[in-house]
């Protein structure tokens, strides 16, 4: 719930009672005796259903008593808060080992802006290669080396929807724990070349 917290002096009834009408009223819910706006679900700026395309509601509050009752037309305006990206990717992912590829990454904001990735830290950064968004190992781990590895991603804002750059972009971090798997290593075959003498017969 988003609390607006209406009723003022300009609806000043003694032991008043309030209510709600009007276009958006079934998104709003108020306090019979405290006169709290609500909204009954939190509005997005980015969605156009229910909300208006210039993100308004209108609706009318009333405010009763026994003799009296007054009306307040209230229009409330939801302003935008950008976010900052989301990974979707996954945080832990196991592999097998004498292989590079690790995985992709993806993450998206609520502003449809264009997300880049960058490694950015972690105690094995410098075992890992990034390209568009594809994780890989620089070269191919070894299980009886090390079996766990660390790196931290980043995904920045670059350009928005209509692909103007973004001056402030949000930047958000995501550390990736990577489990290698031990796999059965082929055994070894060894050939040996032997040269036997030979016994001439007359």
């Amino acid at each position: 719930e988003i609390s607006l917290g209406l009723v003022g002096s300009e609806m000043c009834i003694r032991d008043s009672t309030y209510s709600i009408s009007g276009t958006d009223e079934a998104l709003f819910s108020i306090g019979e005796s405290t006169g709290v706006l609500t909204f009954n679900t939190a509005p997005d700026y980015e969605l156009t259903d229910p909300v208006a395309d210039d993100n308004t509601y209108s609706l009318t509050v009333t405010a009763s008593d026994e003799t009296e009752s007054i009306d307040q037309e209230l229009t409330v305006t939801v302003t935008n808060v950008e976010g900052g990206p989301v990974f979707s990717s996954a945080e832990t992912i196991a592999v097998n080992e004498n292989q590079t590829a690790v995985l992709t990454l993806t993450a998206s904001d609520d502003e449809n802006d264009t997300i880049a990735f960058s490694i950015s830290g972690g105690g094995d950064s410098a075992s890992f290669s990034l390209t568009g968004g594809v994780l890989t190992f620089a070269a191919s781990p070894n299980y009886e080396v090390k079996s766990s590895y660390s790196v931290t991603v980043t995904a920045s804002e670059t350009t928005d929807i209509n692909g103007a750059s973004i001056e402030s972009p949000n930047t958000t971090d995501q550390t990736i724990t990577v489990s290698i798997n031990d796999i059965n290593d082929a055994a070894a075959v060894s050939y040996t070349h032997l040269t036997l003498p030979t016994k001439r017969i007359v």
